[in-house]
């Protein structure tokens, strides 16, 4: 016998603004079943176990339906438990990030009590737990080996937690997926297990209130969404100013090994500053025995929507001071994600909380070596600075051995968020670690009104980079703040029209007879330095110091056929720059 209080989608969302009590009537099952919907209580929950060997949930949340409880932050109490649904992406041999909404109401912290296989909308079976290498879908088997926690600042500093694991709400922990499939089983008429989409029933007392966690300046700690609704990542990352105010996600290429050297994956960023398209995508990288990137995979990771962190997911944060990051239950919306059982890698989340929060975005990529593709971010904000701003400016957190990004205060950033200034020239941080091409192109455009211009500040030449890729063959070497980004086309700017009215009008005359170039300039223009640069801004030769001769000349002779830049400084710092065709 039981009884049962059923929310579905259609209603309207269940609102306690009292404690919440859910307790057996003598021998009837007493649960509260909900699909779809938001199940709201004000204060406190109270759940009484329901009887038997396995008794049943005391709150089953059902196609994406959550939780939330109000801001007085009540924790709960008793030994019933909630069950919900979430899934996992990975196979037996990748990672998905984790993060528990419920806690485990046994004395006994042995991992596993808080993870069951479904059967039906309410039946499920405890996991089986095992110390091997792969876990298994039919019957669910997790393998308990990959189980780690992470704070720190090096690849020891992982630690294993697959014994015991002593998780307090908000850390967050890895787990691998399984192998094979288990179709058999149909819930909402979506089976179990399609494409290692593991289906979890995570059962414990849900959580609620405050949780706090403790952080050290420069350290990376993986944390998470601790409740069983989704969590506004903007809200959390803004409050917590003892972190750098970004999340960092891990995205990874399907492998088929355990063996660390064989990975490939990487963490990319989202910014809570940067609008609701805040996301730079993973560069996936291969790694030691130790866990040192040792070559760049080729592969960029998908976008993917981030502000509404769903339930579980797991995520790393940086720690910007020494102290405490803090959960409370301010930071819960009801959010769904895009499938029916909800799943961590979703595109597409409901849009109706961010119409607001659009700002200008320009969004490039960076090819490097032929290889893979470093994509970076611009956004324009009034109340951004041009230096690093909390929950705004993403640091990259793993720098590649060819890498290229934003310069700000001498870093490498991926998203990088300021005011708009006409005339300001932003630079770009850009090593080789060989000699290769890179090519800088627009990946997108939204709201973003300004012209830009890629301006190479060796040989004063501002390529359009909406005309299309910018390509340049580079020799190994750091090339940051010599590329910058800017809106402007600052050749005309630099023209000083009061020295000489037709100063661009000077002659260049390359003789290929005599295998010279000859230079004439306006009587009037008092020049300082004559620069020529090749195509890939090397100098060729030059002449310095302040002259009044209007006739230069430079012998080609031996020089390579091709594309050179002649560059002519004016005592006035005012700058003239000229493409010159050499052949002999």
């Amino acid at each position: 016998m039981r009884q049962i209080y059923i929310l579905v989608l259609f209603i309207i969302p269940f609102i306690a603004h009292c404690q919440l009590s859910i307790k057996p009537n003598q021998e009837l099952n007493t649960y509260l079943y909900s699909e779809g919907a938001l199940v709201y209580v004000e204060q406190g929950i109270h759940l009484t176990p329901n009887s038997g060997n396995n008794p049943k949930p005391s709150i089953f949340l059902r196609k994406e339906a959550q939780l939330i409880q109000g801001t007085s932050n009540f924790q709960n109490t008793g030994d019933g438990v909630l069950s919900l649904y979430q899934e996992g992406n990975a196979s037996n041999y990748t990672y998905n990030y984790w993060s528990m909404p419920v806690s485990n109401t046994f004395s006994n912290n042995t991992f596993g009590n808080q993870f069951f296989d479904p059967i039906t909308k309410t039946e499920s079976n405890p996991a089986l737990i095992s110390i091997g290498y792969n876990g298994t879908s039919k019957p669910l088997t997790i393998s308990t080996k990959w189980i780690y926690k992470f704070s720190g600042t090096d690849y020891s500093d992982w630690e294993f937690i697959g014994n015991t694991f002593k998780l307090k709400p908000g850390e967050g922990f890895t787990m691998k997926g399984v192998d094979g499939t288990n179709t058999d089983i149909n819930i909402y008429s979506v089976p179990n297990n399609a494409g290692n989409k593991q289906r979890y029933d995570l059962r414990g007392r849900p959580n609620s209130g405050i949780y706090e966690l403790e952080i050290k300046e420069g350290d990376t700690k993986l944390v998470g969404n601790p409740y069983p609704s989704a969590l506004d990542l903007n809200v959390f990352l803004q409050d917590n100013t003892n972190t750098t105010g970004i999340a960092y996600f891990w995205d990874s290429e399907n492998i088929d090994s355990h063996y660390l050297k064989e990975y490939e994956g990487g963490y990319g960023a989202y910014s809570p500053g940067a609008g609701i398209f805040g996301y730079v995508p993973a560069i996936f990288n291969k790694f030691d025995g130790y866990g040192n990137t040792i070559s760049e995979g080729g592969t960029t990771g998908a976008y993917y929507a981030r502000r509404f962190s769903p339930i579980g997911q797991g995520f790393i944060v940086i720690g910007s001071h020494d102290g405490k990051i803090v959960f409370n239950n301010n930071y819960r919306h009801f959010v769904k994600e895009d499938q029916i059982l909800s799943e961590f890698k979703s595109k597409k989340l409901e849009l109706n909380y961010l119409k607001a929060e659009e700002f200008p975005l320009l969004r490039l990529n960076i090819e490097l070596q032929s290889t893979y593709i470093r994509q970076i971010l611009l956004v324009l904000r009034d109340n951004a600075t041009e230096a690093v701003d909390h929950a705004m400016d993403a640091i990259n957190p793993e720098y590649l051995s060819s890498d290229a990004g934003w310069m700000i205060d001498n870093e490498n950033y991926l998203i990088n968020v300021r005011p708009f200034n006409e005339l300001e020239e932003i630079p770009f941080f850009i090593v080789l670690a060989e000699d290769s091409e890179i090519i800088f192109s627009i990946a997108e455009v939204k709201g973003f009104k300004p012209k830009v211009f890629l301006l190479d500040t060796n040989t004063s030449i501002y390529h359009n980079l909406s005309d299309g890729p910018i390509k340049f063959n580079l020799a190994a070497g750091d090339y940051s703040n010599r590329f910058k980004l800017t809106y402007t086309n600052k050749e005309q700017i630099y023209i000083n029209w009061d020295i000489v009215k037709d100063i661009t009008n000077f002659n260049i005359f390359q003789n290929n007879p005599e295998s010279r170039l000859e230079i004439r300039i306006p009587a009037k223009s008092i020049h300082r330095d004559i620069i020529l640069f090749d195509s890939l801004g090397k100098r060729i030769m030059e002449k310095k110091g302040i002259t009044y001769e209007s006739y230069h000349e430079f012998s080609t002779r031996k020089l390579s056929k091709g594309l050179y830049i002649l560059k002519i400084t004016n005592k006035d710092a005012t700058i003239i720059s000229k493409k010159v065709i050499i052949s002999n």
